[in-house]
Parts: structure tokens; sequence; C-alpha cells
């Protein structure tokens, strides 16, 4: 074996600090290459963004301050309409797209602060009938979630009004609401609303109210008069499982009898369309109430 000393070449004999330094680039090597992996895999755990798929897409930032989900629903339908039975005619059937619906939620910084947006690209929910563009949007609102009993927002969404028509088109037993609904629901509007939850002995109640334009979605210029709606409901049985009230379908069966009452009150003011919020235009503006 030959070792080095004081630059000449000795044989035989070892060199304590040659070893010693051979040993510190090793551990230099070695620690290197660890610092290099933990870099990587940490690289990997917090700068990535987390994706969920339970409910459509979702997406969550780094650092948790961000979230979106994102989903589609769509619904083709095929119906035949006939006095007699007997008498099959094809020009009876009606074949068409009645919904598709983009949707995107989350929240921005904390979950306190959230936002939803859904879009509709069908016929029926474009209204060309009474608008001068097509009318893609359903809902743009924020939420703030102060605590457990107040939620607040701002933007265009459904008003506080009849259940049939608050429950999403997603949570229908049937294929359709009633024609009742139709003709006289209050729909979509823009403005402000609140929501106060609690519970007294068990008996859940719920206080909303909304201050909104009164044109419905998506007008351009409003008027002098604004719409005031109100909503109060009573579940003196307790809570629905998964938020069952506000579902029509029999999806979760209650270990207990339950009960949800509403009662509600708008009034809009200066109104220019036929019922308020939706219908053709009027020739002038009058009060409406519900």
């Amino acid at each position: 074996m030959i070792y080095l000393k004081k630059n000449k070449i000795v044989p035989g004999k070892k060199n304590n600090y040659m070893t010693n330094r051979l040993k510190f680039f090793l551990l230099l090597g070695i620690l290197a290459i660890t610092l290099s992996n933990n870099s990587y895999s940490q690289q990997n755990e917090y700068n990535f963004p987390e994706f969920d798929f339970s409910k459509g897409i979702g997406i969550t930032s780094p650092d948790s301050s961000f979230f979106l989900n994102f989903s589609l629903r769509f619904q083709p339908r095929v119906s035949y309409t006939s006095a007699d039975l007997s008498l099959f005619d094809f020009g009876n059937i009606e074949a068409r797209i009645r919904r598709l619906r983009l949707k995107f939620n989350g929240y921005v910084f904390n979950p306190k602060f959230a936002y939803k947006v859904e879009l509709a690209f069908e016929n029926l929910s474009l209204d060309f009938e009474n608008a001068s563009v097509p009318n893609i949007i359903l809902d743009a609102v924020f939420f703030y979630n102060l605590n457990k009993n107040w939620t607040f927002s701002f933007g265009q969404t459904k008003l506080p009004g009849n259940r049939e028509r608050v429950v999403s088109s997603g949570n229908l037993e049937m294929v359709e609401r009633t024609f009742v609904n139709a003709r006289l629901n209050i729909d979509r509007d823009m403005g402000l609303q609140g929501t106060y939850t609690n519970n007294i002995n068990n008996v859940h109640f719920a206080i909303k109210g909304a201050i909104t334009s009164g044109e419905g979605r998506n007008f351009i210029t409003t008027d002098e008069g604004l719409a005031y709606t109100g909503r109060v409901e009573v579940l003196p049985l307790g809570k629905f499982e998964n938020k069952g009230d506000y579902s029509m379908g029999d999806l979760v069966r209650e270990k207990s009898p339950k009960l949800s009452v509403g009662f509600v009150a708008h009034a809009n003011k200066g109104a220019i369309r036929q019922r308020g919020q939706t219908g053709r235009f009027l020739y002038e503006p009058r009060d409406l109430t519900s």
C-alpha cells in the first residue's frame, strides 16, 4: 500500500491527515445527497396542490389558502305526450337536453370566505324569450360564514323563497318541478342576503332575509324600487340527516320522524316584469307582493 507524505510517495506508512480528509469529503457527499432527497420530498409534500375527486374535481393550494371544486351536471330527456295511448303519434315525442350546468365553488384565504359560480347552457335557462343576450350566469355569489349561526352573501343567487324552487335541480325526485312553482316562484336576484340558524331544546329554526334589485338575474340597470324577502323555517322534531329537508328524494332514512315548516314573504317595489324577477316586461312598473 502506498501513502502520501509531504508531497512524496512513502511506501508502507499511513497518513492520518489524508485519511481524515477523505472521510470529510465522503461525509460531505452523503450529507449533500441526504439534503437533496429531503428537499425533493418536501417539495412533493408541500409545493404541489392536492386533488380530490369525491364531489367533482377539487383542487387545494399547498398552504390550504385556496380551494376550488369543479363539477358538471346534465340531464338529457325524452318525453311523450298523448291523451290516448292507443293513438301513438311520433309528433308527440320531445327530445332535448333539459339541463346542462357547470358549477364552481370553494373558498379564498379562509373557509369563511366562500364563493359559488354556476353557469347554464341549455335553451330554457338562457331565457331567449325575454333576454336580449344569452343569459348564461345562474349564480355568482360570495359568502361570509361569520360563525356557526350567521352567514352573509353578496351577489346573484336564489332568493330564500319557496322550498321547491330553492331545492337544487340535482336533488329533485321527479324530472321537473311543478307548474305552480314555474309560475309563482321568485327565482334569482342580485343583492345582499343573511341567514341566522339556531336551536332551542332541539327545535331548530332559520331566519333568512334578502334585499335585492328586484329585476332578476343578469339585469343591466335597476329601477328606483328594491325587492325585500324574508323566510322563517322551523324544524320542531330536529334537523334532517344530511340536509334531507332540501332533497326531494328519500335517500337517507331518518331514525325518527322529521318535519320542516316554512313561511315566506316577498315584496318587489316597482317591478318591471310580470312575475317580478321573471316573465315578460310590463308596460309600466308596479308593486308586487308574494
